[in-house]
């Protein structure tokens, strides 16, 4: 083994300590958006069984606007205009629920 013969051994470990490192990351951030899933089912519970729907196509299974306008069997418009409204709901929903939060828990 011409020039020593731990640089393999080096380069192996070094990248078991990467994927180790990425690995340990990547549970991290899975972890967080977990989390964040749940807040958004949270938020969505209140609303009607559609609207739910429709925001799980496009938000949590990555179908396009076209793609829930077609299995939903409503126009495209229909629902650009109806997730509008929902996002609307949300956020009045949002503020109404600060407003009415003790300021101090």
């Amino acid at each position: 083994m011409p020039g020593g013969g731990n640089s393999g051994r080096d380069n192996v470990t070094n990248a078991i300590a990467k994927a180790d490192k990425l690995r340990s990351l990547y549970y991290e951030k899975f972890g967080a958006l977990v989390g964040l899933q749940m807040d958004i089912e949270k938020a969505i519970e209140p609303l009607p069984a559609e609207d739910q729907m429709m925001l799980r196509m496009y938000y949590f299974s990555n179908y396009t606007w076209e793609e829930v306008a077609v299995r939903m069997g409503i126009n495209w418009r229909s629902v650009h205009r109806r997730h509008a409204g929902i996002l609307e709901r949300l956020a009045h929903d949002e503020e109404e629920k600060k407003e009415t939060e003790p300021e101090n828990k």
